[in-house]
């Protein structure tokens, strides 16, 4: 998600765990089962898929963010816009490197609101 800190200073930190919930829940309801989500640091998710394709990724990451982006939170009658950038890379490295995860966050950090997806 974006401006994931603006949201936790101007509405405070309630309404910043609900924006994770949310972000949270969609990325767990929208990759099958099997996949690894976790929170990496402040607005930073990081999903991992075993045995799919970048094509999948991105179609999958574009559906979470018009769901996330169609409607804004509301939180003590406010009403706070979502956004959502989403990156990914298909990799046939096992476990979890240090460069696999940089280039998925260089792909989200490429393309502000929008999902993509590469291939290593």
């Amino acid at each position: 998600m974006n401006s994931f800190r603006a949201i936790n200073d101007i509405h405070g930190q309630a309404c910043g765990d609900r924006v994770l919930e949310c972000v949270a829940s969609s990325l767990m309801w929208a990759f099958p089962s099997g996949a690894l989500v976790a929170r990496v640091g402040g607005d930073t998710f990081l999903r991992v898929l075993p045995r799919v394709d970048s094509k999948f990724v991105l179609d999958t990451l574009s559906r979470v963010r018009a769901e996330l982006t169609s409607e804004p939170l509301n939180h003590d009658d406010t009403k706070i816009p979502n956004t959502f950038s989403g990156g990914g890379i298909e990799t046939n490295v096992e476990g979890l490197h240090n460069p696999v995860y940089s280039r998925a966050d260089a792909a989200t950090v490429r393309s502000p609101g929008r999902a993509t997806a590469s291939s290593l």
